[in-house]
């Protein structure tokens, strides 16, 4: 016999006659079995597990901890973003500012020739 899907039929009501599905005799039942957790040679350490463990119990425990940390974590990412963009603004616009402008003036003064009056 030849059929057309190779399914279990398990819920009969939904399943129409004409529709072949392979027997429950013929299926292949899976084997349930829990897999070895795959873990990065930094997870691993005895160190990094206690790290965790520590965030777990001592952090994550208490709710106004954990939001502080990732407040924290928030104007730290914020910080690290906003800065540099600042900092490359305000070198690279130094020429337009008032102390530029106002050390260019004195330059200026002290290098034009004397008026005798």
């Amino acid at each position: 016999m030849v059929y057309s899907r190779l399914i279990k039929n398990t819920v009969k009501e939904y399943t129409p006659t004409w529709f072949k599905t392979l027997p429950y005799q013929q299926s292949t039942k899976p084997t349930f079995q829990r897999s070895p957790q795959i873990v990065s040679n930094f997870n691993s350490k005895v160190s990094t597990k206690a790290f965790w463990r520590f965030v777990q119990r001592n952090i994550q425990a208490y709710p106004w901890v954990w939001q502080l940390l990732i407040f924290a974590n928030g104007f730290i990412v914020f910080s690290l973003c906003y800065y540099p963009w600042v900092w490359a603004y305000q070198f690279n616009n130094k020429r337009r500012s008032l102390d530029y402008a106002l050390e260019q003036e004195k330059q200026y003064k002290a290098s034009k020739p004397q008026e005798e009056e």
